[in-house]
């Protein structure tokens, strides 16, 4: 079996563009405040948590639901998913920008209500079955189904969308 040097050279670039991408990107996360983001969240999860039947409140960082506290930290945004999600659809070759952007523009959202579901449910995971359960599952929710949820989008778009010759 030969390989065609045209497929390697586009992949190669593929995989130094997701690169320096993520070399730029991430360490973003380090230096930006995250303060907005993280009010966004709790806005988002004060309008939402309510639809399951729950009484919700808000102190500061400390989001109350059914009076048990939960802090929301930076982790709790996805962040590094929606950057990873980000850094594939920048990365692939032979892509008009203009889908790119609808890419751009439409996957990021979807993710960030799947983190709103996510947290919903390990919030009635844990009101249900306390903290440890929930703990151990907020590991697993976030590193494989966020993760998986990521790679699912970008695969849809990505067998969606046009290439250029």
């Amino acid at each position: 079996m030969r390989l065609d040097p045209e497929r390697l050279k586009l992949t190669a670039g593929f995989m130094a563009r997701f690169l320096l991408l993520s070399l730029i990107l991430y360490p973003l996360l380090g230096i930006l405040d995250l303060r907005p983001a993280l009010s966004l969240l709790a806005l988002s999860l004060l309008h939402f948590l309510p639809l399951f039947g729950w009484k919700v409140g808000l102190e500061s960082e400390i989001l109350k639901v059914n009076g048990m506290p939960f802090i929301l930290k930076p982790e709790c945004l996805s962040l590094e998913i929606l950057i990873f999600l980000s850094v594939l659809i920048l990365s692939v070759p032979k892509v008009r920008p203009g889908y790119k952007l609808f890419g751009l523009l439409c996957c990021p959202p979807l993710l960030w209500f799947s983190n709103l579901v996510r947290i919903a449910n390990l919030i009635d995971i844990r009101l249900r079955f306390g903290s440890e359960v929930a703990l151990n599952l907020h590991n697993f929710y976030w590193q494989f189904g966020l993760i998986a949820l990521a790679l699912g989008l970008w695969s849809l778009w990505l067998f969606s969308t046009p290439r250029e010759k």
